[in-house]
Parts: structure tokens; C-alpha cells; sequence
């Protein structure tokens, strides 16, 4: 039994190594700046196209990584396509240098994007990050979520500073204060919150809109919600893409791509069931001043089912019954609930 237990806990030490080598290792990220979103959604569908039709191992295509950043019309309007894959460490000969994004004085990311595009009109640059710092990225700050709306005071206060110092991104700020600028807290924090003032003061959902339909989305959330945030776009496989790899092509693999999509019937990456293409994910996450919040998200969702759209449901929906079964199939639900007997068990 001894015995067994050192195997195991070796066993376990060298299973815990592997993993935690995928974060020690590098990624590099090459960032190119566009001038409209038509640009950049084509730059996102190009990288996400497999290599001579062969996708990388883990599906894909020629970055292991894309997503991008669309800045509000206040910050130029501009979108910033990011492409990532791992790395061996930067090249020093070309000057490149490692750019670590967990400590205090490291700026949250948007704010690095933003700074390179809008602040010094850059249009193409390379960063070589720790690959954990990467992946994570988004959480410090949660987005953009952790910073508010702009606002002046014109005599310094122990109040106004105090206020400052927990809202403001700055070094000091995130020194003190970076144990509850991450995703799950701010998270947990809304979760507490009244609903109504939840409802009232932000909008914050994210939609998945077939690629033909996404710039027209950013568009539009440009001229009707009244946020001075970044938007976040990330392409998205179809449910039809999420099946077991098998022999291209064929019978078997159209079987295999419908079954696939049946099985996902209230996903939002099957709007557009089996015969769907790439989707983008749009991500609004936003402070409104205008206390109007709930009526901007009806918006959307209304824009979101006029063009077979679908948001994630972790948001605060306000969907009448009729409307919610019309984007998705009830029938579909109904079975799922007898199947893993939640009937009696969790409510409707």
C-alpha cells in the first residue's frame, strides 16, 4: 500500500507537470489594426480557414488563437484582430522582448491594445507573452468591466480620492485593489446586486451572430447603446463543426455534422442548425449613463432574433414566454428534461 501510494503521488506530480507546461510556455500575438469591421471580420474568417484543407491537431485553423477588439467611435473606431500560437520564447535578435501581463504595473490588456492603436496610431505589431498571461488575459480588469464611466470632480476629496483610487486603473489601483478586479468576483458581485439596478445600469450579453449579419451587429450597437466601451468579437465553430473527427467529406460526414447540431438544439453556436457557418461572438459589456439599460438589451434582443442570431443566457434576458420559445425549440427542451429526469426535480 505504501508503495502504491508514492506511484500514485509520482503519477500525480508528472500529470500536473504536463499540464503546467502548457502555461510556461510563450505565445506570440500579432496584432493588425483595420479600419472597418468588414476588414477585420474577413481577416478573423481568413484565420480561422484551415491550411491546404488539413485544420491543425484540436480542429481550428491557422491560428491557434483569434479574437479582436473594436474600439467605440471616442478611442477611433478601429478594430484590432489578434492572431496567437505558442512559442519556443521572443526572438531577442529581432528585439522582441517578453511581455508579462499579471503584475500590478502591467496595464489590463484593452488598455495595451487601445494605447498601440488609438494613442500611437500604430497598425501592426508583435507581443510575446507567458502563455498563462495570454489565456487568461481578459480576466484582470474582467474585460473592461472593472473600469467605470468617465468622471470629473473639480476639488479633490478624501471621498472623491477614495472613489479614485477604487475605480480608476492605475498603478495604485491595481496594486491595492487587483484581488477584485477579476471576471468571477465582479461576477459574484453582480450576482448580489439588485436585479432592477443591474437591469437599469448595464448592458452586458453576448450574442452569436452568423458572420454575414456581425458587422451590421457592431453597427448597430454603435448608434443605439450608449457605452464608450470596446466590443469583443471571437469567431465561433458552428454546432455542426463540433463532432468527432472522421473521413472528410461524404455521407457520413454530413450525418455526422447534422447529428451534431441536433445535439446542441438550444446552444447559441446552433442558430442556424446543421447548414450553419462561422459565427462571431459579440460581446456588449457596458456601463449606461442614461439609467435605460433593460431597454438597449430588449433591443438587442430583438436584433439578435431577426437575424438568426442567439445570446448566451447567462445574462439577464427579457424574453416574454412566446418570444423565448420562438427562437428555440421547446419540444427539443422538453425531452432533454425527461432524459436527465429534471422533471419535478428543477423548475421550468
Amino acid at each position: 500500500l505504501f508503495h502504491n501510494e508514492h506511484c500514485i503521488s509520482l503519477t500525480s506530480i508528472l500529470i500536473v507537470g504536463i499540464f503546467a507546461g502548457n502555461y510556461t510556455s510563450t505565445t506570440t500575438c500579432r496584432c493588425k489594426v483595420y479600419s472597418s469591421p468588414e476588414q477585420a471580420l474577413l481577416a478573423m474568417e481568413m484565420a480561422c480557414r484551415p491550411i491546404d484543407g488539413e485544420p491543425p491537431p484540436g480542429g481550428g485553423g491557422r491560428a491557434r488563437f483569434v479574437d479582436a477588439l473594436a474600439l467605440p467611435p471616442q478611442q477611433g473606431g478601429k478594430v484590432v484582430v489578434m492572431t496567437a500560437d505558442y512559442c519556443d520564447g521572443p526572438d531577442r535578435e529581432a528585439g522582441e522582448t517578453l511581455e508579462r501581463l499579471d503584475r500590478p504595473w502591467d496595464k489590463w490588456y484593452f488598455e495595451r491594445v487601445r494605447e498601440r492603436a488609438h494613442g500611437r496610431g500604430l497598425e501592426e505589431w508583435t507581443w510575446v507573452h507567458p502563455a498563462r498571461d495570454y489565456i487568461f488575459r481578459y480576466d484582470r480588469g474582467c474585460f473592461w468591466m472593472a473600469r467605470p464611466l468617465a468622471f470629473s470632480f473639480r476639488e479633490l476629496t478624501p471621498a472623491t480620492f477614495f472613489f479614485f483610487l477604487m475605480t480608476d486603473s492605475n498603478l495604485l489601483s491595481r496594486l491595492l485593489f487587483r484581488w477584485l478586479y477579476t471576471a468571477g468576483r465582479l461576477y459574484r458581485v453582480l450576482g448580489r446586486a439588485p436585479p432592477k439596478v443591474v437591469a437599469q445600469k448595464i448592458v452586458a450579453m453576448d450574442i452569436y451572430c452568423p458572420l454575414r449579419h456581425a458587422a451590421m451587429l457592431i453597427d448597430y450597437v454603435r448608434c443605439t447603446v450608449p457605452i464608450s466601451t470596446p466590443l469583443w468579437l471571437c469567431p465561433v465553430r458552428p454546432a455542426s463543426a463540433c463532432h468527432p473527427p472522421g473521413p472528410p467529406g461524404g455521407a457520413a460526414a454530413a450525418a455526422a455534422a447534422e447529428d451534431a447540431a441536433l445535439l446542441q438544439p438550444l446552444a447559441p453556436h446552433a442558430a442556424e442548425g446543421p447548414r450553419g457557418g462561422l459565427l462571431v461572438n459579440v460581446g456588449v459589456y457596458g456601463r449606461v449613463a442614461d439609467g435605460q439599460g433593460h431597454l438597449h438589451s430588449r433591443r438587442l434582443e430583438h436584433w439578435a432574433a431577426a437575424h438568426r442570431a442567439r445570446k448566451m443566457l447567462y445574462s439577464q434576458n427579457f424574453y416574454s414566454e412566446e418570444e423565448f420559445w420562438n427562437i428555440y425549440d421547446k419540444e427539443a427542451y422538453r425531452s432533454l428534461r425527461e432524459r436527465y429526469g429534471a422533471e419535478g426535480r428543477f423548475p421550468d
